[in-house]
């Protein structure tokens, strides 16, 4: 009988043993997986940030874009479109000036050109600051002159003028959160003259 007891024994041992082995896998595998779950949820808030950020920057190159109308219209209205631009600052773009409306806002033209939002959104104090800008938006007028015919052509000598409009093109850029998260777009605003 003693012999059966000390192989009894001998087999607990290893079994106490090989359940020690398994337990360590198992808590190294939902170790990784642990990991795995923090990371991705790291991953998915610095999206959500970014998602954020780049809505921020649309929302505030619409809203200079729509300051940009009305102002111009306004001035229009009440001073006639010949006056816009001593109002606000207007540019004449470069010939060698970038194509696109995000490039062409970070030359130096456009930037001594930019005229500021009304309001400051850099100072907003909202939910841990999620609604503030890392720069106020901006946009630049240019003067394009004036459409004086349905077909955009001028009047031969001696026709008379059927229609007379003056035409600017904006460029509008807002910013996100972050400074790297910048929107710009650009639009016509058409005014009588």
């Amino acid at each position: 009988m003693s012999s059966r007891s000390n192989t009894r024994s001998g087999f607990r041992s290893e079994q106490r043993g090989v359940a020690l082995y398994v337990a360590l896998i198992m808590l190294i595998i939902l170790s990784l997986f642990g990991i795995v779950a923090a990371n991705t949820a790291v991953v998915e808030n610095k999206m959500a940030s970014a998602t954020r950020n780049l809505q921020l920057a649309r929302v505030a190159a619409s809203s200079a874009m729509n300051e940009a109308r009305v102002r111009i219209a306004k001035i229009a209205e009440t001073e006639g479109s010949r006056k816009v631009c001593e109002h606000l600052i207007c540019l004449v773009r470069p010939v060698d000036a970038p194509y696109e409306p995000r490039d062409f806002m970070r030359t130096d033209a456009a930037a001594q050109a930019t005229n500021p939002y009304r309001f400051d959104f850099t100072d907003l104090d909202g939910q841990e600051g999620s609604t503030r800008l890392a720069r106020n938006p901006g946009y630049v007028v240019e003067d394009l002159g004036t459409q004086v015919n349905a077909n955009g052509a001028p009047p031969a000598p001696g026709q008379p003028v059927l229609s007379a409009k003056h035409v600017f093109r904006i460029t509008a850029i807002g910013t996100g959160g972050a400074k790297e998260f910048q929107y710009a777009m650009e639009g016509i605003q058409i005014v009588e003259n």
